[in-house]
């Protein structure tokens, strides 16, 4: 199955083995994949014009983050959340605020390759 083009994806991470594991499967499926340390990073990676998926651990997340993206980026721009299954509330916010999709980090993890391809529109 051939890989496709899709958007750019952004993660911010702190976990570097988990974030080398999203790059790696995010490029056998054709996608260009970036990992930022900071909000900083994300935010200055995020202005960055086309089609852009950012994959967000919540541990890294704060009030007010999801406008900050959106307003660096502009349209094009999904925010894909995942934290602890036991921090209901945080996920809840990140979810209010206005991520495109909120999960638990073990669901996220089962299936990278499927949830990247979903998320970003490809078809292989």
């Amino acid at each position: 199955m051939p890989p496709f083009a899709g958007p750019r994806v952004i993660a911010l991470t702190a976990d570097l083995f988990f974030a080398m594991g999203i790059q790696r499967t995010g490029e056998s499926l054709g996608l260009e994949v970036h990992r930022v340390e900071d909000i900083r990073a994300l935010v200055e990676k995020v202005r960055e014009p086309g089609k852009t998926l950012v994959l967000l651990e919540l541990d890294a997340w704060m009030p007010g983050m999801v406008r900050r993206l959106r307003e660096a980026h502009g349209e094009d721009l999904k925010i894909v959340a995942f934290g602890s299954h036991m921090d209901y509330a945080t996920r809840a916010a990140a979810s209010q605020e206005g991520c495109d999709v909120v999960m638990p980090r073990s669901a996220f993890a089962k299936d990278v390759a499927g949830h990247l391809r979903e998320w970003a529109g490809g078809k292989g």
